[in-house]
Parts: structure tokens; sequence; C-alpha cells
């Protein structure tokens, strides 16, 4: 599911987003101070350092690596179906309902960067 960045509005009012400690806020653009679609696509293809638990382990030389994961959308199908993501998690179990809008465009939608 595409996650819902954090964002500020227009107005520097606060987001109704719960903030997770790696995800600073953003100004959103949307014509409310909403978040995009676009912002949603471009948090969920940014690169991700591996760290901790999630490290790569490199076969070649048999030892856990730093690296970088990213995710790229290859090929458009015909009907495009997204998910946007509806509650975010907080410790153990906790969980936080998302209750931000999202600026969708039905027209002109462009996902070529991602």
């Amino acid at each position: 599911s595409l996650p819902i960045p954090p964002v500020v509005g227009v107005d520097g009012s606060p987001s109704t987003t719960p903030v997770s400690p790696s995800c600073e806020p953003e100004v959103g653009e949307g014509p409310n101070g909403e978040a995009t679609l676009q912002q949603c696509l471009a948090a969920f293809t940014r690169n991700e350092t591996l760290s901790g638990h999630g490290r790569y382990f490199c076969e070649r030389c048999g030892e856990v690596q730093r690296a970088t994961k990213s995710t790229k959308i290859g090929k458009l199908p015909p009907v495009l179906c997204l998910h946007l993501k509806r509650f975010t998690w907080r410790g153990n179990a906790s969980r936080a309902k998302i209750t931000s809008n999202v600026d969708f465009p039905l027209d002109n939608l462009d996902l070529a960067p991602y």
C-alpha cells in the first residue's frame, strides 16, 4: 500500500497523519495543503537504506552489508489500482488510523517519474 506522507498545511497547521520518528513532515502540495497522490508515490518509491535486522546478506563474501533498496514501477498495467495506507504502526502492535485527505487527480496523472 502507498504510504501517505505527513504534511504541514499551507497555513502551517500540523499534519493529521501520525508521524513515525523516521519521517519528517513535508509541505502538502494539494489545493488545501493536503498530500497529493504524487507525494504518496514519491514516498513509496524513495530509496531506503537497509539497517538493523533488515541488512543485506552478501552471498559472495558471506557478510552482512549496508545496502539501499528502491521500488520503481516498470510497466503500467491497463488498469492501475492503488491502495493507500490506512493505518500506521507504533511500537508494540499499537496502531493509529491515518485520517489525512489525499488530492487525487482524475486527469493528466503523470506516472513517468515512478
